[in-house]
């Protein structure tokens, strides 16, 4: 799904890939799934830009197919005779965990009535913490499996 490019995009240190886009636009799913894991993890973590507090910057429907994606990558890649590790990926599941999360909660969906009526969504934290979170929670699960293993 293409948005529009924002004039945030640019200045953003973070990039987002056109792929096929028309100019002006760019691609969600193709940001997520062609920087790499590192590039992809440093966008899920990033904040919303600024002045934009309680906006959301990442489409759920690109955070779920990636999340798809990546999930179905991963537990594939174990068993190929391919060097992959499985570090980066799980930091990358949980951001994208966390960060689909994060972005549900600040466009309110099915959680508004358990807010008080004078809290406002945008009173929580950015949807860029509940990524680290997500990410720290499955690293951390990752690693503990791998210690009780050996």
């Amino acid at each position: 799904a293409a948005r529009p490019a924002q004039s945030d995009d640019m200045a953003h240190s973070l990039l987002f890939i056109r792929h096929t886009c028309p100019d002006g636009q760019v691609s969600e799913v193709a940001t997520l799934l062609l920087k790499g894991c590192e590039g992809t993890v440093k966008h899920l973590l990033s904040r919303s830009p600024a002045g934009a507090r309680g906006a959301t910057v990442w489409n759920n429907g690109a955070l779920a197919a990636t999340f798809a994606c990546y999930a179905a990558l991963a537990a594939g890649m174990a068993g190929l005779a391919v060097p992959m590790g499985n570090f980066l990926p799980s930091m990358l599941i949980g951001a994208l965990v966390g960060r689909l999360a994060g972005e549900s909660l600040a466009q309110g969906g099915a959680l508004a009535d358990l807010l008080p009526a004078d809290q406002a969504f945008s009173s929580l934290a950015d949807p860029g913490v509940y990524a680290l979170v997500g990410s720290a929670a499955m690293l951390s699960g990752f690693t503990h499996m791998t210690i009780a293993v050996v």
